[in-house]
C-alpha cells in the first residue's frame, strides 16, 4: 500500500513524513488498518523505530487516525507530531494522548531544508 505524493525523509532511526491537508484527507479516508500497515512497513523499510508526522499545514486529525497512531505503540513504533495546530494540541491535550505521542516543534526551515533535498 502506497500513499499518494508523500514526502519523507530518514534522519538516523526516524522516518519523517510530510502530508498536506488533501494528502492528509486521503490518508483519513483510507482503511486505518491499511494506513497503520503503510507506515509500518515504511518504518520497517528504512530500519526506522519513530515515525514522525510533520503536521505543521493539518488543521485537524480525525479520531480514527489518533487511535491507529496511538496503536502503533503496540507495534514498536514511538510516534512525534511536528508542530500541530493549536487545535490538534489541544485535541492531544483533552484525549491524554500528549502522553503517548510527542509532539515537537521544529524550526520551519529546519523542516523545509529535509522538503527541499526530497522535492
Amino acid at each position: 500500500m502506497e500513499l499518494p505524493s508523500s514526502e519523507f525523509h530518514v534522519v538516523d532511526s526516524t522516518v519523517i513524513i510530510r502530508f498536506d491537508q488533501s494528502r492528509f484527507s486521503r490518508m483519513q479516508g483510507m482503511a486505518v488498518a491499511a494506513t497503520q500497515e503503510w507506515l509500518l512497513s515504511l518504518a520497517r523499510q528504512h530500519g526506522c523505530r519513530t515515525v514522525a508526522l510533520d503536521v505543521s499545514e493539518i488543521e485537524i486529525l480525525c479520531s480514527s487516525v489518533l487511535g491507529m497512531l496511538a496503536s502503533l505503540r503496540a507495534d514498536g513504533i514511538a510516534v512525534q507530531l511536528y508542530n500541530p495546530s493549536e487545535y490538534v494540541q489541544e485535541v492531544l491535550d483533552v484525549t491524554r494522548l500528549d502522553m503517548i505521542l510527542s509532539v515537537r516543534f521544529v524550526a520551519p526551515e529546519r523542516l523545509q531544508h529535509f522538503w527541499r533535498q526530497v522535492s
